[in-house]
Protein backbone atom coordinates (compact mmCIF):
# COMPACT_ATOMS: atom_id res chain seq x y z
CA UNK A 1 0.00 0.00 0.00
CA UNK A 2 2.77 2.40 0.73
CA UNK A 3 4.75 1.72 -2.67
CA UNK A 4 1.36 2.25 -3.99
CA UNK A 5 0.86 5.81 -2.27
CA UNK A 6 4.51 6.62 -3.73
CA UNK A 7 4.01 5.50 -7.53
CA UNK A 8 0.89 8.07 -6.80
CA UNK A 9 2.76 10.76 -5.64
CA UNK A 10 5.16 10.66 -7.79
CA UNK A 11 2.62 10.96 -10.54
CA UNK A 12 0.89 13.35 -9.47
CA UNK A 13 3.46 16.00 -9.40
CA UNK A 14 5.17 14.79 -12.81
CA UNK A 15 1.58 15.66 -14.23
CA UNK A 16 1.30 19.20 -12.58
CA UNK A 17 4.68 20.00 -13.64
CA UNK A 18 3.77 19.38 -17.27
CA UNK A 19 1.12 21.77 -17.56
CA UNK A 20 2.01 25.25 -18.27
CA UNK A 21 0.76 27.55 -15.87
CA UNK A 22 -0.83 30.95 -15.85
CA UNK A 23 0.70 33.29 -13.66
CA UNK A 24 -0.85 35.22 -10.95
CA UNK A 25 -0.82 36.25 -7.63
CA UNK A 26 -2.73 33.00 -6.11
CA UNK A 27 -0.20 30.88 -8.07
CA UNK A 28 3.04 32.80 -7.18
CA UNK A 29 1.97 32.63 -2.94
CA UNK A 30 1.80 29.19 -3.55
CA UNK A 31 4.84 28.95 -5.07
CA UNK A 32 6.44 31.33 -2.24
CA UNK A 33 5.92 28.02 0.11
CA UNK A 34 6.27 25.23 -1.85
CA UNK A 35 9.54 23.96 -1.58
CA UNK A 36 10.13 21.20 -4.45
CA UNK A 37 9.32 24.53 -6.70
CA UNK A 38 13.02 25.53 -6.35
CA UNK A 39 14.46 22.26 -7.47
CA UNK A 40 12.73 22.17 -11.32
CA UNK A 41 14.14 24.48 -13.79
CA UNK A 42 11.26 26.60 -15.19
CA UNK A 43 9.69 25.39 -18.28
CA UNK A 44 9.07 28.94 -19.36
CA UNK A 45 12.32 30.11 -17.75
CA UNK A 46 11.61 34.00 -16.87
CA UNK A 47 14.35 37.23 -17.13
CA UNK A 48 15.31 38.32 -13.84
CA UNK A 49 16.53 41.82 -13.19
CA UNK A 50 17.20 44.22 -10.17
CA UNK A 51 16.04 48.45 -10.05
CA UNK A 52 17.55 50.11 -8.03
CA UNK A 53 18.86 53.57 -6.49
CA UNK A 54 22.71 52.33 -7.23
CA UNK A 55 24.78 55.27 -7.93
CA UNK A 56 24.87 56.00 -11.58
CA UNK A 57 28.58 56.87 -11.83
CA UNK A 58 29.05 53.32 -11.69
CA UNK A 59 27.91 53.24 -15.46
CA UNK A 60 30.65 55.16 -16.88
CA UNK A 61 32.29 53.30 -19.80
CA UNK A 62 35.84 54.23 -18.19
CA UNK A 63 35.36 52.18 -15.25
CA UNK A 64 37.85 54.76 -13.68
CA UNK A 65 38.05 52.85 -10.18
CA UNK A 66 36.31 56.06 -8.39
CA UNK A 67 33.43 56.10 -10.82
CA UNK A 68 33.38 51.75 -10.28
CA UNK A 69 32.83 51.79 -6.73
CA UNK A 70 31.19 55.48 -6.76
CA UNK A 71 29.10 55.05 -3.48
CA UNK A 72 26.09 57.59 -3.02
CA UNK A 73 23.39 55.09 -3.43
CA UNK A 74 20.63 56.63 -2.77
CA UNK A 75 18.21 58.80 -4.84
CA UNK A 76 18.78 57.54 -8.16
CA UNK A 77 16.17 57.26 -10.08
CA UNK A 78 14.88 56.10 -13.65
CA UNK A 79 13.50 59.29 -14.65
CA UNK A 80 11.01 62.15 -13.31
CA UNK A 81 7.76 62.77 -14.21
CA UNK A 82 5.16 65.55 -14.22
CA UNK A 83 1.84 63.73 -13.64
CA UNK A 84 -1.94 65.84 -13.68
CA UNK A 85 0.15 68.67 -15.25
CA UNK A 86 -1.92 72.27 -14.55
CA UNK A 87 0.09 75.12 -16.43
CA UNK A 88 3.41 73.37 -17.66
CA UNK A 89 3.29 72.47 -21.40
CA UNK A 90 4.71 68.69 -21.38
CA UNK A 91 7.76 69.76 -23.69
CA UNK A 92 8.81 72.00 -20.92
CA UNK A 93 11.84 70.78 -18.79
CA UNK A 94 11.59 69.00 -15.73
CA UNK A 95 14.46 70.31 -14.98
CA UNK A 96 13.69 73.94 -15.55
CA UNK A 97 10.31 73.50 -14.19
CA UNK A 98 11.37 72.07 -10.87
CA UNK A 99 13.42 75.29 -9.71
CA UNK A 100 10.24 77.71 -11.43
CA UNK A 101 8.13 75.96 -9.12
CA UNK A 102 9.80 76.42 -6.14
CA UNK A 103 10.25 80.43 -6.61
CA UNK A 104 5.97 80.12 -7.28
CA UNK A 105 6.71 81.34 -10.49
CA UNK A 106 4.53 78.41 -12.06
CA UNK A 107 2.11 75.74 -10.79
CA UNK A 108 2.78 72.65 -11.87
CA UNK A 109 1.73 68.99 -11.36
CA UNK A 110 2.47 66.08 -9.07
CA UNK A 111 6.38 65.39 -9.06
CA UNK A 112 6.85 61.67 -9.35
CA UNK A 113 10.12 59.56 -9.59
CA UNK A 114 10.14 57.06 -11.62
CA UNK A 115 12.28 53.80 -9.77
CA UNK A 116 11.00 51.09 -11.57
CA UNK A 117 8.92 51.18 -15.19
CA UNK A 118 9.25 47.64 -16.77
CA UNK A 119 7.13 45.78 -19.74
CA UNK A 120 5.28 42.38 -19.06
CA UNK A 121 3.70 40.26 -18.52
CA UNK A 122 5.83 40.18 -15.27
CA UNK A 123 6.33 40.53 -11.71
CA UNK A 124 8.11 42.18 -8.74
CA UNK A 125 8.97 39.68 -6.39
CA UNK A 126 10.87 41.68 -3.52
CA UNK A 127 11.00 45.01 -2.50
CA UNK A 128 13.32 46.49 -0.02
CA UNK A 129 13.80 50.07 0.74
CA UNK A 130 15.55 52.76 3.47
CA UNK A 131 14.96 56.28 3.71
CA UNK A 132 16.92 58.88 5.88
CA UNK A 133 16.00 62.88 6.62
CA UNK A 134 12.38 62.21 6.37
CA UNK A 135 9.20 61.11 8.46
CA UNK A 136 8.31 58.40 5.92
CA UNK A 137 5.46 60.38 4.75
CA UNK A 138 6.79 60.00 0.94
CA UNK A 139 3.62 58.88 -1.67
CA UNK A 140 4.81 55.13 -3.18
CA UNK A 141 2.46 54.41 -5.83
CA UNK A 142 2.41 50.82 -8.22
CA UNK A 143 0.98 51.22 -11.85
CA UNK A 144 -0.04 48.02 -13.06
CA UNK A 145 -1.14 48.25 -17.05
CA UNK A 146 -1.17 51.96 -16.36
CA UNK A 147 -4.01 51.51 -13.46
CA UNK A 148 -3.08 52.85 -9.95
CA UNK A 149 -3.08 49.94 -8.00
CA UNK A 150 -1.35 50.48 -4.82
CA UNK A 151 -1.09 54.29 -3.72
CA UNK A 152 0.11 55.75 -0.27
CA UNK A 153 2.74 56.31 2.35
CA UNK A 154 5.77 54.42 1.55
CA UNK A 155 6.56 52.95 4.66
CA UNK A 156 2.77 51.67 5.06
CA UNK A 157 2.98 49.94 2.00
CA UNK A 158 6.08 48.01 2.15
CA UNK A 159 6.78 47.39 6.13
CA UNK A 160 3.76 48.50 7.56
CA UNK A 161 0.96 45.99 7.37
CA UNK A 162 -1.60 48.33 4.19
CA UNK A 163 -1.84 45.57 1.96
CA UNK A 164 -0.54 42.33 3.98
CA UNK A 165 0.69 41.15 7.00
CA UNK A 166 4.37 39.93 8.42
CA UNK A 167 6.44 38.52 7.23
CA UNK A 168 5.31 39.62 3.83
CA UNK A 169 5.29 43.35 4.72
CA UNK A 170 7.65 43.73 7.35
CA UNK A 171 11.04 45.75 8.71
CA UNK A 172 14.25 44.97 10.12
CA UNK A 173 16.03 44.76 12.94
CA UNK A 174 12.76 45.12 14.67
CA UNK A 175 14.59 45.94 17.95
CA UNK A 176 15.85 49.12 15.74
CA UNK A 177 14.20 52.75 14.93
CA UNK A 178 11.74 52.68 12.24
CA UNK A 179 13.71 54.82 10.30
CA UNK A 180 16.84 52.83 10.75
CA UNK A 181 15.37 49.21 9.55
CA UNK A 182 15.30 47.73 6.39
CA UNK A 183 11.87 47.86 4.99
CA UNK A 184 10.99 44.30 3.23
CA UNK A 185 7.87 43.61 0.76
CA UNK A 186 7.68 40.19 -0.09
CA UNK A 187 4.11 40.18 -1.46
CA UNK A 188 4.43 39.87 -5.39
CA UNK A 189 2.58 41.66 -7.72
CA UNK A 190 2.09 40.14 -11.13
CA UNK A 191 1.71 42.57 -14.19
CA UNK A 192 0.14 41.45 -17.90
CA UNK A 193 1.75 44.27 -19.83
CA UNK A 194 3.30 47.06 -17.74
CA UNK A 195 4.61 48.32 -14.26
CA UNK A 196 5.71 51.37 -12.90
CA UNK A 197 6.86 52.54 -9.64
CA UNK A 198 6.88 55.84 -8.57
CA UNK A 199 7.68 57.71 -5.38
CA UNK A 200 6.21 61.48 -4.82
CA UNK A 201 8.36 63.23 -1.89
CA UNK A 202 8.55 67.15 -1.55
CA UNK A 203 11.87 66.42 0.63
CA UNK A 204 13.69 65.22 -2.70
CA UNK A 205 13.22 69.39 -4.04
CA UNK A 206 13.78 71.41 -1.62
CA UNK A 207 16.07 73.12 -4.07
CA UNK A 208 17.26 72.94 -8.05
CA UNK A 209 19.07 70.06 -7.49
CA UNK A 210 22.69 71.39 -8.32
CA UNK A 211 22.47 73.75 -5.47
CA UNK A 212 21.17 71.00 -3.25
CA UNK A 213 23.70 70.26 -0.64
CA UNK A 214 23.00 66.35 -1.06
CA UNK A 215 23.12 65.72 3.08
CA UNK A 216 20.74 67.81 3.72
CA UNK A 217 17.95 66.68 2.00
CA UNK A 218 15.69 62.94 1.91
CA UNK A 219 17.29 59.81 0.96
CA UNK A 220 15.79 56.99 -0.15
CA UNK A 221 17.52 53.97 -0.89
CA UNK A 222 15.89 51.16 -3.08
CA UNK A 223 16.27 47.77 -4.57
CA UNK A 224 13.57 46.17 -6.34
CA UNK A 225 13.71 42.85 -8.30
CA UNK A 226 11.41 41.25 -11.10
CA UNK A 227 10.79 38.84 -13.17
CA UNK A 228 9.69 39.39 -16.92
CA UNK A 229 7.93 35.99 -18.46
CA UNK A 230 7.80 35.38 -22.35
CA UNK A 231 4.90 36.09 -24.24
CA UNK A 232 3.90 32.23 -24.27
CA UNK A 233 3.21 33.02 -20.44
CA UNK A 234 -0.47 34.56 -19.62
CA UNK A 235 -0.18 36.31 -16.30
CA UNK A 236 -3.01 37.66 -14.66
CA UNK A 237 -2.71 41.54 -13.38
CA UNK A 238 -2.91 42.37 -9.79
CA UNK A 239 -5.64 45.01 -8.57
CA UNK A 240 -7.74 45.47 -5.71
CA UNK A 241 -9.91 42.70 -6.05
CA UNK A 242 -7.70 40.20 -6.29
CA UNK A 243 -6.05 41.00 -3.23
CA UNK A 244 -9.35 41.05 -1.63
CA UNK A 245 -10.10 37.43 -3.07
CA UNK A 246 -6.60 36.51 -1.86
CA UNK A 247 -6.93 37.59 1.63
CA UNK A 248 -7.30 34.53 3.29
CA UNK A 249 -4.25 32.71 0.81
CA UNK A 250 -1.96 35.65 2.19
CA UNK A 251 -2.42 35.09 5.53
CA UNK A 252 -2.05 31.11 5.13
CA UNK A 253 1.14 31.96 3.31
CA UNK A 254 2.12 34.56 5.68
CA UNK A 255 1.39 31.83 8.64
CA UNK A 256 3.03 28.97 7.04
CA UNK A 257 6.27 31.28 6.07
CA UNK A 258 6.70 31.97 10.19
CA UNK A 259 5.52 28.53 10.98
CA UNK A 260 8.83 26.22 10.11
CA UNK A 261 6.63 23.59 8.86
CA UNK A 262 8.47 20.00 8.93
CA UNK A 263 8.42 16.90 6.85
CA UNK A 264 6.91 13.84 8.47
CA UNK A 265 6.95 11.12 5.89
CA UNK A 266 9.86 8.79 4.72
CA UNK A 267 12.75 7.04 5.80
CA UNK A 268 15.28 8.25 8.47
CA UNK A 269 19.18 7.82 8.94
CA UNK A 270 21.16 9.24 11.32
CA UNK A 271 24.96 9.86 11.55
CA UNK A 272 27.27 8.97 14.40
CA UNK A 273 27.91 10.09 17.63
CA UNK A 274 31.83 11.05 17.06
CA UNK A 275 34.47 12.15 14.74
CA UNK A 276 37.84 12.18 15.76
CA UNK A 277 40.26 14.74 14.35
CA UNK A 278 40.78 14.34 10.79
CA UNK A 279 38.27 11.49 10.44
CA UNK A 280 34.71 11.35 8.55
CA UNK A 281 31.34 9.74 9.03
CA UNK A 282 29.35 9.43 6.08
CA UNK A 283 25.73 8.00 5.07
CA UNK A 284 24.35 7.38 1.54
CA UNK A 285 20.99 6.12 -0.45
CA UNK A 286 20.03 5.07 -3.28
CA UNK A 287 16.48 4.78 -4.89
CA UNK A 288 15.05 1.86 -6.91
CA UNK A 289 14.34 1.98 -10.41
CA UNK A 290 10.45 3.96 -9.99
CA UNK A 291 12.05 7.28 -9.79
CA UNK A 292 13.92 9.45 -7.32
CA UNK A 293 13.94 10.69 -4.09
CA UNK A 294 15.24 13.83 -1.76
CA UNK A 295 16.52 14.86 1.41
CA UNK A 296 14.33 16.88 2.87
CA UNK A 297 15.22 17.94 6.43
CA UNK A 298 18.91 17.61 7.70
CA UNK A 299 19.39 18.07 11.92
CA UNK A 300 22.76 18.23 13.37
CA UNK A 301 24.34 19.44 16.80
CA UNK A 302 27.82 19.52 17.14
CA UNK A 303 29.36 20.36 20.55
CA UNK A 304 26.16 20.97 21.98
CA UNK A 305 26.48 23.82 19.60
CA UNK A 306 29.05 26.04 22.52
CA UNK A 307 32.10 25.12 20.33
CA UNK A 308 33.11 27.90 17.83
CA UNK A 309 35.86 26.24 16.53
CA UNK A 310 33.74 23.01 15.66
CA UNK A 311 31.16 25.14 13.80
CA UNK A 312 33.94 26.42 11.60
CA UNK A 313 36.41 22.51 11.13
CA UNK A 314 33.44 20.80 10.83
CA UNK A 315 32.60 19.98 6.80
CA UNK A 316 29.49 19.12 5.44
CA UNK A 317 30.57 17.52 1.66
CA UNK A 318 27.09 16.50 -0.29
CA UNK A 319 27.35 14.06 -3.58
CA UNK A 320 24.24 13.80 -5.90
CA UNK A 321 24.59 11.23 -8.54
CA UNK A 322 28.07 10.93 -8.48
CA UNK A 323 28.35 15.15 -8.26
CA UNK A 324 30.04 16.65 -5.47
CA UNK A 325 27.76 19.93 -5.30
CA UNK A 326 27.85 20.68 -1.47
CA UNK A 327 31.20 21.66 0.89
CA UNK A 328 31.07 23.99 3.78
CA UNK A 329 31.59 24.29 7.35
CA UNK A 330 28.51 22.82 9.20
CA UNK A 331 27.93 26.68 10.77
CA UNK A 332 27.65 28.32 7.82
CA UNK A 333 25.84 25.66 5.88
CA UNK A 334 23.03 25.89 8.68
CA UNK A 335 23.44 29.59 8.28
CA UNK A 336 24.13 29.99 12.10
CA UNK A 337 27.57 30.94 11.36
CA UNK A 338 30.65 30.20 13.65
CA UNK A 339 29.19 31.87 17.16
CA UNK A 340 26.35 30.05 17.99
CA UNK A 341 22.59 32.35 18.57
CA UNK A 342 18.87 30.49 17.79
CA UNK A 343 17.51 32.09 14.85
CA UNK A 344 14.83 31.02 12.25
CA UNK A 345 14.11 31.32 8.75
CA UNK A 346 12.41 29.54 6.36
CA UNK A 347 14.91 26.79 5.32
CA UNK A 348 17.43 26.78 7.82
CA UNK A 349 17.57 27.79 11.86
CA UNK A 350 19.20 27.00 14.92
CA UNK A 351 17.37 26.14 18.39
CA UNK A 352 18.34 27.28 21.84
CA UNK A 353 19.74 23.64 22.24
CA UNK A 354 22.05 24.11 19.97
CA UNK A 355 19.95 21.88 17.10
CA UNK A 356 20.89 23.60 13.34
CA UNK A 357 17.68 22.28 10.94
CA UNK A 358 18.23 22.31 7.14
CA UNK A 359 14.97 22.34 5.31
CA UNK A 360 16.11 23.15 1.63
CA UNK A 361 15.10 19.93 -0.91
CA UNK A 362 18.09 17.88 -1.77
CA UNK A 363 17.19 15.64 -5.18
CA UNK A 364 18.81 12.77 -7.28
CA UNK A 365 17.88 10.27 -9.32
CA UNK A 366 20.31 7.40 -8.45
CA UNK A 367 21.98 7.86 -5.13
CA UNK A 368 23.23 10.34 -3.03
CA UNK A 369 26.11 10.55 -0.06
CA UNK A 370 26.40 12.78 2.79
CA UNK A 371 29.99 13.09 4.81
CA UNK A 372 31.17 15.28 7.64
CA UNK A 373 34.94 15.74 8.18
CA UNK A 374 36.44 16.83 11.19
CA UNK A 375 39.27 18.94 10.56
CA UNK A 376 39.64 20.40 13.65
CA UNK A 377 42.29 19.16 16.45
CA UNK A 378 39.70 17.47 19.10
CA UNK A 379 37.32 15.35 18.82
CA UNK A 380 33.75 16.32 18.42
CA UNK A 381 30.11 15.08 19.73
CA UNK A 382 27.60 14.83 16.59
CA UNK A 383 24.41 14.51 18.31
CA UNK A 384 20.86 14.56 17.24
CA UNK A 385 21.51 13.70 13.89
CA UNK A 386 18.85 12.78 11.02
CA UNK A 387 18.63 12.97 8.02
CA UNK A 388 15.20 12.46 6.12
CA UNK A 389 15.24 10.73 2.81
CA UNK A 390 11.56 10.82 1.15
CA UNK A 391 9.79 10.60 -1.91
CA UNK A 392 10.60 13.09 -5.00
CA UNK A 393 9.60 13.50 -8.84
CA UNK A 394 12.56 13.24 -10.38
CA UNK A 395 12.05 15.04 -13.82
CA UNK A 396 15.10 14.77 -16.79
CA UNK A 397 15.93 17.73 -17.73
CA UNK A 398 13.95 19.84 -15.57
CA UNK A 399 15.09 18.67 -11.73
CA UNK A 400 18.30 20.23 -10.17
CA UNK A 401 20.86 19.35 -7.34
CA UNK A 402 21.59 21.44 -4.84
CA UNK A 403 24.50 22.75 -4.16
CA UNK A 404 26.48 25.05 -1.61
CA UNK A 405 30.19 26.73 -1.72
CA UNK A 406 32.06 28.48 1.04
CA UNK A 407 35.21 30.48 0.83
CA UNK A 408 36.99 32.75 2.93
CA UNK A 409 39.30 35.84 2.76
CA UNK A 410 41.20 35.53 6.10
CA UNK A 411 42.87 38.35 7.48
CA UNK A 412 42.18 40.75 4.19
CA UNK A 413 43.40 44.44 4.04
CA UNK A 414 40.55 46.83 3.90
CA UNK A 415 42.19 48.03 0.66
CA UNK A 416 44.55 46.84 -1.78
CA UNK A 417 46.74 49.68 -2.96
CA UNK A 418 44.21 52.23 -1.10
CA UNK A 419 41.72 51.42 -2.63
CA UNK A 420 38.46 48.87 -2.53
CA UNK A 421 38.33 45.18 -4.77
CA UNK A 422 35.87 43.24 -5.70
CA UNK A 423 34.97 39.49 -4.06
CA UNK A 424 33.51 36.89 -6.49
CA UNK A 425 31.33 34.67 -4.54
CA UNK A 426 31.05 32.26 -7.42
CA UNK A 427 31.06 31.85 -10.64
CA UNK A 428 28.47 29.18 -11.72
CA UNK A 429 28.58 27.28 -14.98
CA UNK A 430 25.52 25.55 -15.87
CA UNK A 431 21.75 25.98 -15.95
CA UNK A 432 20.20 26.88 -12.73
CA UNK A 433 18.73 29.26 -10.00
CA UNK A 434 20.46 31.01 -7.67
CA UNK A 435 18.83 30.60 -4.19
CA UNK A 436 21.02 32.01 -1.07
CA UNK A 437 23.81 33.89 0.33
CA UNK A 438 25.65 33.42 3.48
CA UNK A 439 28.44 35.98 4.53
CA UNK A 440 30.54 35.87 7.92
CA UNK A 441 32.84 38.60 9.08
CA UNK A 442 34.98 39.39 11.45
CA UNK A 443 36.04 43.19 11.86
CA UNK A 444 39.15 45.03 13.19
CA UNK A 445 38.51 48.29 11.27
CA UNK A 446 36.97 51.15 13.03
CA UNK A 447 34.64 51.98 10.37
CA UNK A 448 31.91 50.06 8.74
CA UNK A 449 32.89 46.71 6.76
CA UNK A 450 29.27 46.60 4.43
CA UNK A 451 29.62 49.38 1.88
CA UNK A 452 29.99 47.26 -1.07
CA UNK A 453 27.52 46.59 -3.33
CA UNK A 454 26.40 43.53 -5.14
CA UNK A 455 26.62 43.01 -8.81
CA UNK A 456 25.47 39.81 -10.68
CA UNK A 457 26.16 39.27 -14.06
CA UNK A 458 23.76 36.44 -15.87
CA UNK A 459 24.44 34.81 -18.86
CA UNK A 460 27.41 36.55 -20.51
CA UNK A 461 25.51 40.44 -19.15
CA UNK A 462 28.39 42.68 -19.87
CA UNK A 463 26.10 45.08 -17.51
CA UNK A 464 24.79 43.75 -14.16
CA UNK A 465 21.21 43.03 -13.96
CA UNK A 466 21.52 42.86 -10.20
CA UNK A 467 23.21 46.22 -8.90
CA UNK A 468 22.92 46.84 -5.41
CA UNK A 469 23.24 49.69 -2.56
CA UNK A 470 25.16 47.77 0.35
CA UNK A 471 25.79 44.19 1.61
CA UNK A 472 23.80 44.85 5.02
CA UNK A 473 21.15 46.50 1.98
CA UNK A 474 21.43 42.86 0.21
CA UNK A 475 20.78 41.04 3.50
CA UNK A 476 17.68 43.26 3.84
CA UNK A 477 18.35 45.73 6.71
CA UNK A 478 20.12 48.88 6.93
CA UNK A 479 22.33 52.05 8.39
CA UNK A 480 24.89 49.27 10.02
CA UNK A 481 22.59 47.87 12.27
CA UNK A 482 24.57 45.28 14.64
CA UNK A 483 20.61 44.11 16.37
CA UNK A 484 19.90 40.21 15.78
CA UNK A 485 17.16 39.64 14.38
CA UNK A 486 15.40 36.87 11.84
CA UNK A 487 12.83 36.84 9.00
CA UNK A 488 11.95 33.55 6.81
CA UNK A 489 14.19 35.03 3.83
CA UNK A 490 16.96 37.21 5.97
CA UNK A 491 18.67 36.87 9.76
CA UNK A 492 21.43 38.37 11.42
CA UNK A 493 21.89 35.91 13.88
CA UNK A 494 24.73 37.60 15.66
CA UNK A 495 25.82 41.10 14.87
CA UNK A 496 28.99 43.18 16.21
CA UNK A 497 30.86 46.47 14.65
CA UNK A 498 34.39 45.04 15.79
CA UNK A 499 34.21 41.34 16.15
CA UNK A 500 31.78 38.51 14.32
CA UNK A 501 28.64 39.40 12.21
CA UNK A 502 26.62 36.46 10.11
CA UNK A 503 24.64 37.43 7.92
CA UNK A 504 21.67 35.48 5.90
CA UNK A 505 19.51 35.85 2.69
CA UNK A 506 17.88 33.31 1.00
CA UNK A 507 15.74 33.59 -2.03
CA UNK A 508 12.18 32.31 -3.18
CA UNK A 509 10.36 34.20 -5.88
CA UNK A 510 13.37 36.25 -6.36
CA UNK A 511 15.73 33.61 -7.06
CA UNK A 512 18.12 34.37 -9.87
CA UNK A 513 17.85 31.99 -13.04
CA UNK A 514 20.37 31.84 -15.25
CA UNK A 515 20.89 29.34 -18.49
CA UNK A 516 24.49 29.24 -19.28
CA UNK A 517 26.56 31.29 -16.56
CA UNK A 518 26.26 33.21 -13.13
CA UNK A 519 29.17 35.64 -11.83
CA UNK A 520 28.24 37.10 -8.28
CA UNK A 521 30.37 39.77 -7.66
CA UNK A 522 30.33 42.09 -3.96
CA UNK A 523 32.49 45.12 -3.38
CA UNK A 524 34.80 44.68 -0.54
CA UNK A 525 33.72 48.06 -0.07
CA UNK A 526 35.02 48.79 3.61
CA UNK A 527 34.98 52.63 4.83
CA UNK A 528 38.29 52.38 7.28
CA UNK A 529 40.61 54.26 5.02
CA UNK A 530 43.24 54.61 7.84
CA UNK A 531 45.97 52.86 6.09
CA UNK A 532 47.19 51.10 9.34
CA UNK A 533 48.70 48.04 7.80
CA UNK A 534 47.46 45.83 11.11
CA UNK A 535 44.03 46.48 9.83
CA UNK A 536 42.39 43.71 8.66
CA UNK A 537 39.04 41.49 8.01
CA UNK A 538 38.15 37.72 7.75
CA UNK A 539 35.08 37.54 5.40
CA UNK A 540 33.53 34.52 4.58
CA UNK A 541 31.01 34.22 1.51
CA UNK A 542 28.39 31.08 1.26
CA UNK A 543 26.42 30.54 -1.83
CA UNK A 544 23.35 28.00 -2.66
CA UNK A 545 22.25 27.10 -5.76
CA UNK A 546 20.44 24.49 -8.01
CA UNK A 547 21.91 23.36 -10.81
CA UNK A 548 21.04 20.41 -13.96
CA UNK A 549 23.44 17.76 -13.46
CA UNK A 550 26.88 18.35 -14.73
CA UNK A 551 26.97 21.92 -13.51
CA UNK A 552 30.25 23.80 -12.00
CA UNK A 553 31.41 25.95 -9.23
CA UNK A 554 34.39 27.92 -9.52
CA UNK A 555 34.58 27.50 -5.62
CA UNK A 556 36.96 24.40 -4.47
CA UNK A 557 36.93 22.87 -1.30
CA UNK A 558 39.34 24.44 1.22
CA UNK A 559 40.38 21.91 3.97
CA UNK A 560 43.07 24.22 4.94
CA UNK A 561 40.96 27.51 5.71
CA UNK A 562 38.82 25.34 8.25
CA UNK A 563 41.39 24.35 10.05
CA UNK A 564 42.63 28.12 11.06
CA UNK A 565 41.43 29.16 14.33
CA UNK A 566 38.21 31.65 13.84
CA UNK A 567 38.25 35.12 16.00
CA UNK A 568 35.25 35.95 18.01
CA UNK A 569 36.55 38.56 21.00
CA UNK A 570 35.24 41.95 20.20
CA UNK A 571 37.93 44.07 19.68
CA UNK A 572 37.26 48.25 20.38
CA UNK A 573 39.79 50.22 17.87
Amino acid sequence: MKFVWIISFVCFLIGNWSIAETVSLESLLREMTDRDRLTYYPEHPYKTRQWSSYDRRSDLPDKNWRNWYANEDWSQFVRTEISNDLSVQHSTSVKRAIPQRKRGLINIGRIEEVLLDETGPGAITRFWCTISRSDGNGILRVYVDGKTIIQGKILEIVSGGKICGAPLSSSVPQKAPLMERGHNLYLPIPYAKSCKVTYESPELYLNPRKLQKPYEREHLFYNIETRTYPDSVTVLSLDSATLEKCKDLITETCRRLLSGEQSKDGKRMSLGEFIEPGKSISVEDSTDQNGGRAIREFSLVVNNGKDNQALRSTVIEMSFDGERTVWCPAGEFFGAGYKYEPFRCWNTSAESNGMMRCRWVMPYEKNCKVTVYNFGAEKIQISGSELLFAPYAWKKGSSMHFGTSWKELKKSKTRENGIMFMVNYATLEGTGILVGTGLTVYNRAPNWWGEGDERIYADGEKSPSHFGTGTEDFFGYAWCRTDAFDHPFTAQPVGSRFGPTFNLRHRSLDAILFHKKLVFDMEFWHSNDSGKEDVDVDYAPTVSWYMLPGGKSNVVPAPDAVKLPVRTEVVQP
